[in-house]
């Protein structure tokens, strides 16, 4: 069987270089691969990776930067939820009309039930996408909350040694790097006959707060502590200190919410999907940790 060409659609984020750099690194199980972005021309791409202009807003340009691809990776975009749904739906539609094969659809834990701000948005997205028909179907990868957003809180663990979330600390929960969001979607990628049509649970091994805070400890040689707060507290620095829209601050309240009563899709372990979609191990929290820590905490 022939290897297939690939295509990332929305390439120029963080989770979109993070899927190119996996994609590249296995150049081999690919007969090709494009990155898709308004602007190639500034996001520098691996070897062997060719850039090529099109908006997720355009399906003209889409379809023709589309052409000969066989899987593509969707990543949606960020912005409201009615603007997510709509590119990644349209530029569904679009690889459907240039002849694509098989799409790698990001999508989150939430979207299981869609009762939350992300999991409404993400079960629509689903639904959408994998109702086009695709010849080798969607294969729909849902994450949890990335382990990187951590960047949010260098400043009170650089100046006080804490860390301030409204998560229960001692319930163990799901997380994952972005680097390992983008291995996931480029195994899906690899093999989409093995792969279509079938939904995966992604993460690293479970942890608790406290294995953060106590990861931190010994990564930067001090101890770090990990303080609960109140969910208002939580929206008010999401809001006013990293300039979120009040619905996306709603949305990451949901996601402690549900942490915090012991959800099932958010506290269950999603070692072996990783190790299905990409034959290894995920990065744990405390890897994570020791690798960002020398940088500014």
């Amino acid at each position: 069987m022939a290897p297939p060409a690939a295509a990332v659609v929305g390439a120029s984020g963080p989770v979109g270089r993070a899927v190119v750099k996996h994609l590249a690194a296995a150049a081999e199980r690919f007969n090709g691969i494009k990155a898709l972005s308004r602007t190639p021309a500034k996001t520098e791409l691996p070897v062997g990776v060719t850039g090529v202009e099109a908006s997720m807003s355009s399906a003209v340009e889409l379809e023709k930067a589309l052409a000969g691809v066989d899987t593509v990776s969707i990543v949606a975009p960020q912005g409201s939820p009615e603007l997510r749904r709509d590119l990644t739906v349209a530029s569904a539609k679009a690889a459907k009309a240039a002849g694509v094969g098989h799409v790698a659809l990001l999508s989150v834990d939430q979207a299981v039930d869609g009762t939350t701000v992300f999991g409404r948005q993400f079960k629509e997205i689903e639904d959408a996408v994998t109702g086009l028909g695709f010849q080798h179907g969607v294969t729909v990868v849902r994450f949890p909350m990335f382990l990187d957003n951590i960047w949010g809180a260098k400043d009170s663990i650089k100046s006080m040694s804490k860390i301030f979330e409204p998560q229960d600390p001692t319930v163990k929960a799901r997380y994952i790097t972005v680097d390992d969001v983008g291995a996931a979607l480029a195994g899906a990628m690899a093999d989409p006959h093995k792969h279509g049509g079938r939904v995966y649970n992604p993460s690293a091994p479970l942890h608790t707060k406290t294995d953060l805070a106590a990861a931190f400890s010994d990564a930067l040689g001090r101890p770090v502590e990990f303080v609960r707060i109140p969910d208002s507290d939580c929206i008010a620095f999401l809001t006013g200190t990293l300039g979120m829209p009040e619905w996306q601050a709603n949305g990451v309240i949901n996601i402690y919410n549900g942490i915090n009563a012991g959800l099932k899709h958010m506290v269950r372990d999603g070692v072996d999907d990783f190790r299905s979609l990409t034959g290894r191990d995920p990065s744990t929290a405390v890897e994570f940790v020791k690798a960002i820590a020398p940088n500014g905490f």
